[in-house]
Parts: C-alpha cells; sequence; structure tokens
C-alpha cells in the first residue's frame, strides 16, 4: 500500500512508472506486447459483432427474396389463369382482363420485393467497414510508431 507521499510521487497508476518517467526497454517491450494484444482482442470483437448484424442483414435479405419469390409465384399464376380465360372465353372479356391486372399487380409487387432482397444480400453490404477502417488505422499507428523509433 503506498503511502501519501508516494502517491503524490507517482502521479500515473502504471505499473512500471517510475518518479522520472522513463521506462526500460524491456517495460517498452512489456507494454507493448499487452497493449498489442488488447488491441487485437478488441479487434476481434468488434470483427465478431459486426459480422453478426452483417449476418442478420443477410438473413433478412434471404427472407425478402422468398417473399418476393412466392409473389412472383402468385402472379405468374394470376398470369396463367387469365390467358387460359381468356383463351377458353373469347365472348367474356372481363374475366380475363380482370385476372390479367391482378396477376399483372402481384408480378409487379414480387419483383419490388425480389429486387429490395437482392440489394440487402450485395457483398459490398456484408463487409465489415469499421473494422477493416479500424485496423488500417492501427496499421499506419504501427508505422508511424516504428518510423519516429527508428
Amino acid at each position: 500500500m503506498r503511502t501519501e507521499h508516494e502517491r503524490s510521487t507517482y502521479p500515473l497508476d502504471a505499473p512500471y512508472a517510475r518518479t522520472n518517467g522513463s521506462r526500460s526497454l524491456a517495460e517498452l517491450i512489456t507494454a507493448l506486447t499487452r497493449e498489442l494484444s488488447d488491441l487485437f482482442v478488441t479487434e476481434v470483437r468488434l470483427a465478431r459483432t459486426e459480422m453478426s448484424m452483417k449476418i442478420d442483414q443477410a438473413t433478412s435479405g434471404a427472407v425478402t427474396v422468398i417473399a418476393g419469390t412466392v409473389v412472383l409465384f402468385a402472379g405468374l399464376l394470376g398470369l396463367l389463369t387469365a390467358a387460359t380465360i381468356g383463351l377458353n372465353a373469347y365472348v367474356v372479356h372481363e374475366w380475363w382482363l380482370s385476372a390479367t391486372i391482378v396477376g399483372g399487380a402481384l408480378t409487379l409487387v414480387g419483383l419490388v420485393v425480389v429486387m429490395s432482397g437482392r440489394r440487402k444480400m450485395k457483398a459490398r453490404n456484408l463487409v465489415p467497414r469499421r473494422t477493416v477502417r479500424n485496423l488500417r488505422e492501427d496499421a499506419e499507428l504501427l508505422r508511424d510508431d516504428a518510423a519516429r523509433s527508428a
């Protein structure tokens, strides 16, 4: 336990702090190793969190594509029904016309949903951008520190 005098003499609570603020090479290497280890663990944690978010985004996109495919299938069935009614009943134009309008509308809705889902699943949306940016910044800082100490 430090006395009041020792606390005022050691303003930094660092494990290797000296009164004149200098550290030995071994102490610096130990501190650097510990800090790099902490940095690596933090970056891995960030990457894991970001990839989890990207997987959720991809899952959402896949569900949207499946929903759009179901709607497209319903639209195709409507169009096929309209074509069948139109070919079989030339005189009653209202049936096939209404079925064609409904089938066409369902097909357009399905296309919009599928396109929305595909946009969510594009590869560029699945890149962990923050992690990549942080790793680049960390590498740049390490290069700068190495250049300064050389």
